[in-house]
């Protein structure tokens, strides 16, 4: 798109004095920052589905980024948003990582599925078949308890609504330090750990070389996330610490799986996972 033409399209949305452009884009999205008289902005290219997040939130969720004006053009659909910058390291840290668990949990209350099962569809039985395909061929008896073990308890745990995508190019933070998440593509209704597991095993320390899956700092932002969000749900403090723990152990589970640099390495992770996880079966 030409400059000319970007301003065009800005001035649909928002009019705005404009002194320059730049191309901050993501390695998903297309952003460009808008420098102007008035502030500075974002504008972002974005899924139908994610425009939907961004609209149907109507700019009451602190993990959202607030939207200015949304407009297609050439088939695409492009939102004017509040300034954010991406994250050039990990995005979490001892200061922020409570704000975003309480963003989190305002997000997974504001789309429950009975208001917003159109938003996103049930992935979980899919989720659930690979953790069998997985508990089927695995050789080592207490990883393949374990995985069996998630497999029968998924039957028994809610969905809430999920974001797949929790790499930190996914991540972006505002003028005031708060988290934000700008591309909701991945989003699906699953199990209601999942998002908790994966900032979890994604950006707190491991804790499997001491033989544990849950350390005392992890465990204090998953009781933080159930005093302030399960608790209100019918689901009890002892089912939610034995689930918590089967999804973090899958999580590592998987990335040991798939994202290993050798095999010698990929054997000894595993190796330290099922030592682990003889406290979880």
């Amino acid at each position: 798109m030409t400059y000319e033409n970007m301003v065009r399209l800005i001035q649909k949305m928002k009019p705005l004095s404009i002194t320059n452009i730049k191309d901050v884009s993501s390695s998903n999205i297309d952003i460009y920052r808008i420098y102007s008289k008035e502030g500075v902005f974002n504008l972002l290219s974005l899924s139908c589905k994610s425009l939907r997040f961004y609209i149907k939130g109507e700019n009451q969720l602190a993990l959202i980024p607030f939207i200015h004006g949304s407009y297609l053009y050439h088939r695409k659909h492009w939102v004017l948003t509040e300034c954010f910058d991406l994250f050039s390291s990990s995005p979490i840290n001892d200061k922020n990582i409570y704000n975003l668990i309480d963003s989190i949990i305002s997000f997974q209350n504001y789309y429950c599925k009975n208001k917003y099962e159109t938003i996103a569809r049930s992935t979980t039985a899919a989720y659930q078949s690979k953790i069998f395909q997985f508990a089927s061929k695995e050789k080592n008896d207490i990883l393949r308890k374990a995985l069996f073990a998630l497999y029968n308890q998924i039957e028994y745990v809610q969905e809430a609504i999920t974001i797949n995508d929790f790499s930190s190019n996914n991540f972006a933070v505002d003028a005031k330090g708060n988290i934000k998440v700008f591309d909701f593509q991945s989003c699906q209704f699953l199990p209601y750990p999942i998002m908790l597991s994966r900032i979890i095993t994604n950006y707190l320390p491991c804790p499997l070389l001491n033989g544990q899956i849950i350390d005392i700092k992890q465990k204090k932002v998953s009781d933080y996330y159930y005093d302030h969000f399960l608790s209100k749900k019918g689901i009890t403090k002892v089912e939610f610490d034995k689930t918590l723990e089967l999804f973090i152990f899958y999580d590592y589970y998987f990335h040991f799986k798939k994202h290993s640099p050798s095999a010698n390495i990929r054997k000894f992770l595993l190796n330290q996972l099922a030592e682990s996880a003889k406290n979880i079966i």
